[in-house]
C-alpha cells in the first residue's frame, strides 16, 4: 500500500491501482459518475504511471479553477446552485469538486474508498448541522442510557449499546431531548467518529464492531484518536491555501494570543467544515460560523479573559460576544482584525505572532474492508 503523503503534490483526487486494467476500470466508473451527476465539464480525468503503479487523477478543469480562484472553495456550492442542506447528492457533488480543486491531493487505493470517504463526509456534515452542545472542559456529561464513566473519567460505551446510537444521542438534542457538555476537541472527535461509524455500518460492519469494543473498554482521545482514525494533509512546507476546505473535514483555528490561551478550552477551536462557506457552531446550530466570524471571535478572546481569585484564568464569553457584534458592524475594524487573524498560525508553542489559520486539514482514513488502514 502506498503512502498518501507521496502524492500530495499532484493535487486533486488520486486513485492508485496495481495495473493499467484496474486503473482503466476505475477511470471509466468515475467518468460515468461525473456524467450522471453533471460534473464532467468541471473536472479532468486522466491515467498515468506513478510510484511503479497506475494512478487515476481527477483534477479541476479550467471552469472549476475559475470558480475557485486561489483554491477558495467556500462559494463553490452557491455558484453552482447546489442545495446541499436539502439534497445529499448535491452535498456529495460539493465534496467531490472541493477535493478535485485542492492543490494537496486526496488519494485512495480504490474507487470504493473514494466514495466511502465522500459518504462518510456527508454523514459528518448532516450530523454536525443537528449538533448543539454546552461548552465545558471539566464537568462533562453524556446520556447515561448509553455511557458510563470509568475510573479515569473517560466515557465508555455501556455493554450491549450501539456506538452509533450513543454518539448521535450525545451530539443531537433532537434525539436526546437535551444538550450535553463537551469541549470542542471532544465534540469534533465524536462528529468524525460518527461519520466513520455510520459509513462502516454499510461498508465494513466488522470494523464497526471493533470500534464499539474499543469504546466499551478504553476510548481513544486526542493524539491516540488522531493516530488511529485521521489523515493530516498539508504542512508548513506544503500548506493548504487559507480558504481551501472540503465539507466533512476537521479544521483547527489557533488562538495566537499568549495570555488568553491560558484559559482552559481557549487554546484554539476545533470545528468541522459544513460546506457553503460555513463551519459548525457546536453551541448554537442555528448560527454556523463563516471564517470571518470565527476569526473575529478568537481575536476577542484576549478581551474576555480574566483571572479568578485562585489565579485560574477564565473567559467572559458574554463580553466576547458583545465585542464580536461591535467589530462586525465596523467595516474598517473588521478588516484590520482579519488582516492579522487570517494569516497562517505560528508554530506549535509559539504565541504573540501569526494568525489562526492552520496549514493542514484532518480527514478520515480509509475504511473499506480489505483496504482500511485504521488500526486499533
Amino acid at each position: 500500500m502506498f503512502n498518501p503523503c507521496e502524492l500530495e503534490a499532484l493535487g486533486g483526487i488520486c486513485i492508485v491501482k496495481g495495473s493499467y486494467t484496474a486503473a482503466s476500470g476505475a477511470e471509466r466508473f468515475i467518468k460515468d459518475w461525473c456524467e450522471e451527476h453533471g460534473l464532467s465539464a468541471l473536472v479532468e480525468i486522466s491515467q498515468h504511471p506513478i510510484l511503479g503503479q497506475h494512478a487515476v487523477h481527477v483534477h479541476a478543469s479550467q471552469q472549476l479553477r475559475e470558480l475557485t480562484p486561489n483554491f477558495d472553495t467556500r462559494r463553490l456550492a452557491n455558484q453552482l446552485a447546489f442545495q446541499t442542506k436539502d439534497s445529499i447528492e448535491d452535498l456529495y457533488r460539493e465534496i467531490f469538486l472541493c477535493m478535485a480543486a485542492s492543490p494537496v491531493a486526496y488519494s485512495f487505493p480504490t474507487r470504493a474508498e473514494l466514495f466511502a470517504s465522500i459518504r462518510a463526509r456527508g454523514h459528518v456534515v448532516q450530523t454536525a448541522r443537528r449538533t448543539e452542545l454546552d461548552f465545558e472542559v471539566t464537568q462533562l456529561s453524556r446520556p447515561l442510557s448509553f455511557w458510563d464513566q470509568n475510573d479515569e473519567g473517560a466515557f465508555v460505551l455501556r455493554p450491549g449499546e450501539s456506538l452509533l446510537e450513543a454518539l448521535e444521542a450525545a451530539l443531537c438534542p433532537d434525539i436526546s431531548g437535551r444538550r450535553y457538555s463537551f469541549s470542542c476537541r471532544e465534540a469534533s472527535e465524536y462528529l468524525m467518529l460518527f461519520g466513520l461509524a455510520k459509513e462502516l455500518q454499510a461498508t465494513n460492519p466488522h470494523l464497526l464492531e471493533e470500534l464499539a469494543t474499543t469504546w466499551r473498554c478504553a476510548p481513544l482521545i486526542a493524539d491516540d484518536f488522531n493516530d488511529a482514525f485521521l489523515f493530516e494533509r498539508g504542512s508548513r512546507d506544503r500548506p493548504f491555501p487559507k480558504h481551501c476546505y472540503v465539507p466533512g473535514g476537521r479544521v483547527w483555528f489557533k488562538n495566537p494570543d499568549e495570555h488568553s490561551v491560558e484559559a482552559d478550552g481557549f487554546e484554539g477551536s476545533w470545528v468541522c467544515y459544513l460546506g457553503c462557506g460555513e463551519f459548525v457552531n457546536l453551541w448554537d446550530k442555528t448560527k454556523p460560523y463563516s471564517i470571518e466570524k470565527k476569526c473575529v471571535e478568537i481575536y476577542h478572546w484576549r478581551h474576555g479573559v480574566y483571572t479568578i481569585g485562585s489565579g485560574t484564568v477564565a473567559m467572559n464569553e458574554d463580553l466576547v460576544g458583545k465585542k464580536m457584534i461591535a467589530t462586525l458592524s465596523d467595516t474598517e475594524e473588521t478588516r484590520r482584525i482579519l488582516a492579522q487573524m487570517m494569516e497562517y498560525r505560528a508554530p506549535t508553542g509559539v504565541y504573540g505572532t501569526g494568525g489562526c489559520i492552520d496549514m493542514s486539514r484532518d480527514s478520515l482514513k480509509w475504511l473499506c474492508e480489505g483496504t482500511s488502514n485504521i488500526r486499533l
